[in-house]
């Protein structure tokens, strides 16, 4: 496909941005506690939330990352540069 072909098709269809950069900045700071290491309990008194509250956000992130544990959540942030490394 050439160029011009290639750059056609792409402006009819506009690439969907990843949901990686669609972090809220709650998300990224609870993303940040979780790559310290810290608690659920440790992260919901420093953000003044409840340990639900953190569950919650964690949740968003995990969808949002399409990961399923802590671990695949920090090293994808780290990757992607969302959260800065430790």
């Amino acid at each position: 496909m050439s160029p011009d072909i290639t750059r056609k098709v792409i402006s009819i269809f506009p690439l969907k941005k990843s949901n990686m950069e669609e972090l809220t900045e709650k998300e990224q700071i609870v993303l940040s506690h979780l790559a310290e290491g810290k608690s659920y309990a440790a992260m919901a008194e420093i953000m003044s939330l409840s340990v639900n509250g953190v569950r919650y956000y964690l949740r968003h992130i995990y969808k949002k990352l399409s990961v399923e544990t802590r671990a695949e959540a920090v090293a994808k942030g780290l990757k992607n540069h969302l959260i800065p490394p430790i």
